[in-house]
């Protein structure tokens, strides 16, 4: 690969996002459904697009399920695009989530472009979610499971102070 895409920059801002999924190393409590009588312990989900070239988080969504769906990718990036802009390329895997109609049907009217992810060397998310690991989840470590909201709010404040934080357009 090209080392000038690998270095991050500004210069091609909203140029490719990459999204992708990651199981985080904590847990979480959240209610499965109105009316239950317990609580559910799991180890939730953060999805993210993030900007190829400058790195940045431009959307994250936290969520209990085991699977991750099309929903989640799509409600992560409709709210990417609100905040940032519109991407003109997406990177994605060739995941039955990716590839769904709905995705292309998000992204043609918009002129945003769709490829494919060709391994985890070209998704900087890896490294993202190894700082997520490190730096931020094993705060929770001697903690007991926060609420998801409470855990989801949390994840948001660190990542507004860390190097990862996109500027609002």
């Amino acid at each position: 690969m090209n080392a000038q895409l690998q270095a991050p920059t500004t210069h091609w801002k909203n140029d490719l996002w990459v999204c992708d999924h990651h199981q985080l190393n904590v847990t979480v409590s959240y209610i499965p459904y109105l009316g239950a009588s317990s609580e559910k312990i799991v180890r939730p989900w953060l999805t993210v697009w993030q900007d190829f070239h400058s790195r940045k988080i431009v959307g994250h969504f936290i969520h209990q399920s085991r699977t991750v769906s099309y929903d989640t990718i799509f409600i992560t990036l409709y709210a990417a695009c609100d905040v940032h802009g519109t991407p003109k390329r997406v990177h994605i895997d060739d995941g039955k989530n990716y590839v769904d109609g709905a995705i292309k049907e998000f992204c043609t009217p918009l002129g945003i472009e769709r490829s494919l992810v060709l391994g985890v060397a070209t998704k900087p998310t890896e490294r993202f979610f190894q700082a997520v690991d490190e730096k931020f989840c094993k705060t929770f470590a001697a903690e007991q499971a926060l609420p998801i909201k409470e855990f989801s709010k949390r994840f948001t404040a660190w990542l507004e102070a860390s190097q990862y934080a996109a500027e609002v357009k």
